[in-house]
Protein backbone atom coordinates (compact mmCIF):
# COMPACT_ATOMS: atom_id res chain seq x y z
CA UNK A 1 0.00 0.00 0.00
CA UNK A 2 2.85 2.32 0.95
CA UNK A 3 4.66 1.60 -2.35
CA UNK A 4 1.49 2.35 -4.31
CA UNK A 5 1.09 5.66 -2.47
CA UNK A 6 4.71 6.62 -3.16
CA UNK A 7 4.28 5.66 -6.83
CA UNK A 8 1.13 7.81 -7.09
CA UNK A 9 2.90 10.80 -5.50
CA UNK A 10 5.87 10.38 -7.84
CA UNK A 11 3.65 10.26 -10.94
CA UNK A 12 1.78 13.36 -9.78
CA UNK A 13 5.04 15.18 -9.09
CA UNK A 14 6.40 14.29 -12.53
CA UNK A 15 3.16 15.40 -14.16
CA UNK A 16 3.30 18.76 -12.37
CA UNK A 17 6.96 19.15 -13.33
CA UNK A 18 6.27 18.40 -17.00
CA UNK A 19 3.30 20.81 -17.10
CA UNK A 20 5.44 23.47 -15.44
CA UNK A 21 8.23 23.03 -17.99
CA UNK A 22 5.78 23.21 -20.87
CA UNK A 23 4.33 26.47 -19.53
CA UNK A 24 7.82 27.87 -18.87
CA UNK A 25 9.13 27.21 -22.37
CA UNK A 26 5.91 28.52 -23.89
CA UNK A 27 6.28 31.80 -22.01
CA UNK A 28 9.99 32.09 -22.90
CA UNK A 29 9.30 31.55 -26.61
CA UNK A 30 6.33 33.88 -26.51
CA UNK A 31 8.41 36.59 -24.86
CA UNK A 32 11.21 36.10 -27.37
CA UNK A 33 8.77 36.58 -30.24
CA UNK A 34 7.56 39.83 -28.69
CA UNK A 35 11.01 41.28 -28.12
CA UNK A 36 13.22 39.71 -30.72
CA UNK A 37 11.35 39.36 -33.97
CA UNK A 38 10.37 41.26 -37.07
CA UNK A 39 7.30 39.10 -37.66
CA UNK A 40 4.90 41.86 -36.62
CA UNK A 41 6.32 44.41 -39.07
CA UNK A 42 4.32 44.93 -42.22
CA UNK A 43 5.94 45.87 -45.51
CA UNK A 44 4.43 49.34 -45.01
CA UNK A 45 6.21 49.69 -41.65
CA UNK A 46 9.50 48.62 -43.18
CA UNK A 47 9.09 51.06 -46.07
CA UNK A 48 8.16 53.86 -43.65
CA UNK A 49 11.24 53.29 -41.50
CA UNK A 50 13.45 53.48 -44.58
CA UNK A 51 11.69 56.53 -46.01
CA UNK A 52 12.39 58.43 -42.75
CA UNK A 53 15.94 57.17 -42.27
CA UNK A 54 18.12 60.16 -41.31
CA UNK A 55 20.76 61.63 -43.58
CA UNK A 56 23.99 62.19 -41.66
CA UNK A 57 26.70 64.75 -42.31
CA UNK A 58 30.09 64.23 -40.70
CA UNK A 59 33.33 66.16 -40.52
CA UNK A 60 35.70 65.52 -43.43
CA UNK A 61 38.44 64.57 -40.95
CA UNK A 62 36.31 61.90 -39.27
CA UNK A 63 38.43 58.79 -38.71
CA UNK A 64 35.80 56.23 -37.70
CA UNK A 65 33.26 54.59 -39.98
CA UNK A 66 29.61 53.88 -39.37
CA UNK A 67 29.43 50.11 -38.90
CA UNK A 68 25.72 49.44 -38.69
CA UNK A 69 22.27 50.92 -38.10
CA UNK A 70 19.51 49.16 -36.18
CA UNK A 71 15.95 50.42 -36.57
CA UNK A 72 13.38 49.94 -33.80
CA UNK A 73 9.75 50.91 -34.41
CA UNK A 74 7.84 51.70 -31.23
CA UNK A 75 4.90 49.25 -31.04
CA UNK A 76 2.52 51.81 -29.52
CA UNK A 77 3.70 55.28 -30.58
CA UNK A 78 4.60 56.81 -33.96
CA UNK A 79 8.30 56.92 -33.10
CA UNK A 80 11.21 55.19 -34.82
CA UNK A 81 14.62 54.80 -33.17
CA UNK A 82 17.74 54.63 -35.32
CA UNK A 83 20.65 53.11 -33.39
CA UNK A 84 24.02 53.97 -34.90
CA UNK A 85 27.15 51.94 -34.28
CA UNK A 86 30.51 53.54 -35.12
CA UNK A 87 33.90 51.81 -35.09
CA UNK A 88 34.77 53.45 -31.75
CA UNK A 89 34.86 56.68 -29.72
CA UNK A 90 38.02 58.81 -29.84
CA UNK A 91 37.96 59.27 -26.05
CA UNK A 92 37.54 55.64 -25.01
CA UNK A 93 39.84 53.15 -26.74
CA UNK A 94 39.96 50.82 -23.72
CA UNK A 95 36.42 50.96 -22.33
CA UNK A 96 35.49 47.35 -23.21
CA UNK A 97 33.05 48.66 -25.83
CA UNK A 98 34.60 48.04 -29.27
CA UNK A 99 32.18 50.52 -30.86
CA UNK A 100 30.34 53.79 -30.22
CA UNK A 101 26.57 53.65 -29.83
CA UNK A 102 24.47 56.74 -30.63
CA UNK A 103 20.72 57.21 -31.20
CA UNK A 104 18.32 59.27 -33.32
CA UNK A 105 14.54 59.20 -32.73
CA UNK A 106 12.02 60.29 -35.35
CA UNK A 107 8.34 60.98 -34.67
CA UNK A 108 6.00 60.98 -37.65
CA UNK A 109 2.35 61.84 -38.37
CA UNK A 110 -0.39 59.92 -40.18
CA UNK A 111 0.92 61.18 -43.52
CA UNK A 112 4.35 59.71 -42.82
CA UNK A 113 6.03 63.10 -42.39
CA UNK A 114 8.50 63.98 -39.64
CA UNK A 115 7.03 66.11 -36.84
CA UNK A 116 9.75 65.71 -34.17
CA UNK A 117 13.39 64.74 -34.12
CA UNK A 118 15.47 63.87 -31.06
CA UNK A 119 19.22 63.23 -31.02
CA UNK A 120 21.46 61.85 -28.30
CA UNK A 121 24.15 64.32 -27.27
CA UNK A 122 26.45 63.08 -24.48
CA UNK A 123 23.70 62.24 -22.00
CA UNK A 124 21.35 65.01 -23.14
CA UNK A 125 18.54 64.73 -25.69
CA UNK A 126 18.29 67.57 -28.21
CA UNK A 127 14.95 68.16 -29.95
CA UNK A 128 13.93 69.69 -33.25
CA UNK A 129 10.30 70.36 -34.15
CA UNK A 130 8.99 70.45 -37.70
CA UNK A 131 6.04 72.34 -39.15
CA UNK A 132 4.03 71.79 -42.31
CA UNK A 133 6.23 74.22 -44.24
CA UNK A 134 9.49 72.44 -43.38
CA UNK A 135 11.21 69.91 -45.57
CA UNK A 136 10.20 67.09 -43.27
CA UNK A 137 10.65 63.97 -45.32
CA UNK A 138 14.07 62.77 -44.19
CA UNK A 139 15.74 64.52 -41.24
CA UNK A 140 19.30 65.80 -41.44
CA UNK A 141 21.62 65.17 -38.49
CA UNK A 142 25.21 66.36 -37.98
CA UNK A 143 27.81 64.08 -36.42
CA UNK A 144 30.53 65.44 -34.12
CA UNK A 145 34.13 64.58 -35.00
CA UNK A 146 35.57 61.65 -33.09
CA UNK A 147 32.92 61.49 -30.37
CA UNK A 148 29.84 61.23 -32.64
CA UNK A 149 27.50 63.33 -30.55
CA UNK A 150 24.45 63.98 -32.74
CA UNK A 151 23.19 67.45 -33.60
CA UNK A 152 19.86 68.44 -35.19
CA UNK A 153 20.28 70.60 -38.28
CA UNK A 154 19.14 73.71 -36.35
CA UNK A 155 21.58 73.22 -33.44
CA UNK A 156 23.56 76.40 -34.12
CA UNK A 157 20.45 78.59 -34.19
CA UNK A 158 18.29 77.23 -31.38
CA UNK A 159 20.52 75.91 -28.63
CA UNK A 160 22.78 77.88 -26.30
CA UNK A 161 24.82 76.38 -23.42
CA UNK A 162 24.43 72.82 -24.63
CA UNK A 163 25.68 71.88 -27.08
CA UNK A 164 27.36 75.12 -28.21
CA UNK A 165 29.67 75.62 -25.23
CA UNK A 166 30.27 71.91 -24.87
CA UNK A 167 31.29 71.36 -28.47
CA UNK A 168 33.72 74.29 -28.23
CA UNK A 169 35.33 72.74 -25.14
CA UNK A 170 35.59 69.43 -26.96
CA UNK A 171 37.33 71.21 -29.79
CA UNK A 172 39.86 72.89 -27.47
CA UNK A 173 40.54 69.58 -25.77
CA UNK A 174 41.27 67.76 -29.01
CA UNK A 175 43.02 70.64 -30.77
CA UNK A 176 45.57 71.42 -28.07
CA UNK A 177 45.77 68.35 -25.85
CA UNK A 178 46.47 64.71 -26.52
CA UNK A 179 43.88 62.93 -24.37
CA UNK A 180 45.07 59.33 -24.20
CA UNK A 181 48.17 57.21 -24.53
CA UNK A 182 48.60 55.16 -27.66
CA UNK A 183 48.06 51.45 -27.24
CA UNK A 184 47.46 48.58 -29.55
CA UNK A 185 43.84 49.62 -30.18
CA UNK A 186 44.40 53.30 -30.86
CA UNK A 187 47.93 53.37 -32.24
CA UNK A 188 46.68 54.55 -35.65
CA UNK A 189 44.01 56.91 -34.34
CA UNK A 190 44.32 60.69 -34.80
CA UNK A 191 46.46 62.24 -32.06
CA UNK A 192 44.54 65.51 -32.22
CA UNK A 193 42.12 67.50 -34.37
CA UNK A 194 43.98 69.54 -36.96
CA UNK A 195 42.07 72.64 -37.92
CA UNK A 196 40.11 75.66 -36.77
CA UNK A 197 36.92 75.60 -34.74
CA UNK A 198 35.03 76.65 -37.87
CA UNK A 199 36.30 73.53 -39.62
CA UNK A 200 35.49 71.40 -36.53
CA UNK A 201 31.82 72.33 -36.80
CA UNK A 202 31.77 71.94 -40.57
CA UNK A 203 29.89 68.82 -41.62
CA UNK A 204 30.50 68.06 -45.30
CA UNK A 205 30.60 64.30 -45.80
CA UNK A 206 27.19 62.73 -46.32
CA UNK A 207 26.17 59.31 -45.03
CA UNK A 208 22.81 57.98 -46.16
CA UNK A 209 21.73 55.61 -43.37
CA UNK A 210 19.15 54.10 -45.70
CA UNK A 211 21.95 52.42 -47.66
CA UNK A 212 23.39 50.87 -44.48
CA UNK A 213 20.22 49.55 -42.86
CA UNK A 214 19.67 45.83 -43.35
CA UNK A 215 16.09 44.58 -43.55
CA UNK A 216 16.71 42.01 -40.82
CA UNK A 217 17.79 44.85 -38.50
CA UNK A 218 14.41 46.60 -38.69
CA UNK A 219 12.58 45.49 -35.55
CA UNK A 220 9.70 46.40 -33.29
CA UNK A 221 9.40 46.21 -29.51
CA UNK A 222 10.15 47.99 -26.25
CA UNK A 223 13.17 46.03 -24.94
CA UNK A 224 15.49 47.70 -27.40
CA UNK A 225 18.82 46.77 -25.85
CA UNK A 226 17.85 43.09 -25.63
CA UNK A 227 16.83 42.96 -29.27
CA UNK A 228 19.95 44.69 -30.55
CA UNK A 229 22.34 42.75 -28.31
CA UNK A 230 21.04 39.41 -29.59
CA UNK A 231 21.87 40.44 -33.16
CA UNK A 232 24.82 42.79 -32.86
CA UNK A 233 26.96 40.40 -30.83
CA UNK A 234 29.43 42.94 -29.45
CA UNK A 235 29.22 44.56 -26.05
CA UNK A 236 27.96 48.15 -26.26
CA UNK A 237 26.93 50.93 -23.90
CA UNK A 238 23.19 50.89 -23.39
CA UNK A 239 21.52 54.29 -23.39
CA UNK A 240 18.03 55.68 -22.91
CA UNK A 241 15.74 53.72 -25.20
CA UNK A 242 12.98 56.26 -25.92
CA UNK A 243 12.82 60.06 -25.57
Amino acid sequence: MAKKKIFTITVCSLSILIIGLVIYFYLINDRKDDNDSTMFLSSQDTSLSLSLAPILYRNKQEYFNLQDVYVIMHPEKPIIAYHLFWDDDIDFPNDQHPNDHEIIWVKYNDAGAVVNLWTYWHGKILEQNFTAGDNNTRPVVYVQWGKHGLLPSNWNDKFSLRPKTEIFLHYLFWRYRYAHKSGEIDKNWPKRYNGSFASYISFERQIDTKTIIKKENILTGLDVSVMIQSRYGENFKHKIEWP
